[in-house]
């Protein structure tokens, strides 16, 4: 995920800098602040007119949701092995 993400800002910062300027956060990396987006709105991501950055929001997006359902089977694994040591 930091991947994407760092790349993703790197891109931005380089060839959008108006929106890099609007939508970059407190945290840094390697070249810069990160850009968070999911703060933008699709609509101003479609404004830029540059594919790339609709499928870096997408990739991000799947990837926070392959973490989510990670943690959640890892919740539901812990529950049961305590559970089986009571029973």
């Amino acid at each position: 995920m930091m991947k994407v993400t760092f790349d993703s800002s790197s891109y931005i910062k380089k060839n959008h800098p108006d929106f890099y300027i609007k939508n970059k956060t407190i945290t840094e990396s390697l070249d810069g602040k990160v850009v968070n987006l999911f703060s933008a709105s699709n609509e101003e991501i479609c404004k830029l007119k540059d594919p790339k950055i609709l499928v870096f929001k997408n990739d991000l997006k799947k990837v926070r949701q392959l973490l989510l359902l990670s943690f959640f089977a890892i919740s539901l694994l812990s529950l049961l092995t305590v559970m089986r040591t009571w029973f």
